[in-house]
């Protein structure tokens, strides 16, 4: 008898958004090198602008740079599964691997329609829908888009040829949200370790309560003022080639 094939590893991938700006852009960038290759996992860095994606706001029509992690959509013809880290976040030098943490079938992120910003999550959703069609029941969670694990099977979710973007604050987070809502996709709710954010973390400001998380971000002006402290706390040397 034939020996049975053992079947084949999923490919996986850590993709980021680095877009040419900001010093900080570049300074996170050994620890998701180092997390991805601890865990085997291969390395996406999105550097170019590629999708000329654009939004209306105020009744002008502009281009997000933040749009340009659609780019996920053709990444997932190639991978099996994508961690998406934004390019201010860092990752904890003993991060566990997220993709043991999160079923293959469920999308996985952190809810932050929580706490004092919850109101404006909300408005979000109200106009979304005013936008892109009702929603039923409505929608209670939001996820932030900074921190996600995608599946091949919700390459849909980001298929930015055939479907409506939202507008609003925060556009490829909104229209990833109703998205995931108005196609049932099955949730992973992660803790806030793995997305640690100032809006929802209270005690984001104190060293040990944020050095407690497994990823980092550093979301807004006063909270980057904290990540060079981070970076020589985690990392020293180790970061000197990218600060």
């Amino acid at each position: 008898m034939p020996q049975s094939q053992k079947p084949s590893r999923p490919r996986c991938a850590v993709v980021s958004l680095r877009l040419p700006g900001a010093d900080w852009i570049r300074a996170t960038e050994a620890s998701v090198e180092m997390y991805a290759q601890r865990h085997g996992l291969e390395l996406v860095s999105l550097r170019e602008e590629r999708l000329d994606l654009t939004v209306l706001r105020w009744r002008r029509r502009y281009r997000n740079r933040h749009l340009e992690k659609f780019q996920i959509h053709d990444l997932l013809a190639d991978y099996d599964r994508i961690l998406y880290v934004d390019a201010d976040v860092l990752i904890h030098p003993d991060a566990p691997n997220i993709f043991e943490r999160v079923p293959d079938q469920a999308f996985g992120a952190v809810d932050e329609c929580v706490g004092v910003e919850a109101p404006k999550r909300e408005q979000e959703w109200r106009a979304m829908q005013r936008r892109l069609g009702r929603l039923d029941p409505a929608p209670v969670a939001y996820f932030n888009a900074g921190v996600m694990v995608a599946s091949r099977v919700h390459r849909n979710l980001f298929d930015y040829r055939r479907r409506k973007l939202a507008a609003g604050r925060w556009p490829d987070q909104n229209t990833l949200n109703y998205n995931a809502v108005s196609d049932g996709v099955p949730m992973c709710w992660l803790g806030s370790e793995w997305n640690c954010l100032p809006a929802f973390v209270d005690r984001f400001s104190e060293d040990s309560c944020r050095r407690a998380s497994w990823m980092i971000h550093y979301a807004g002006e006063p909270a980057k003022n904290l990540l060079a402290a981070d970076l020589q706390y985690f990392y020293g040397a180790a970061t000197t080639r990218v600060v």
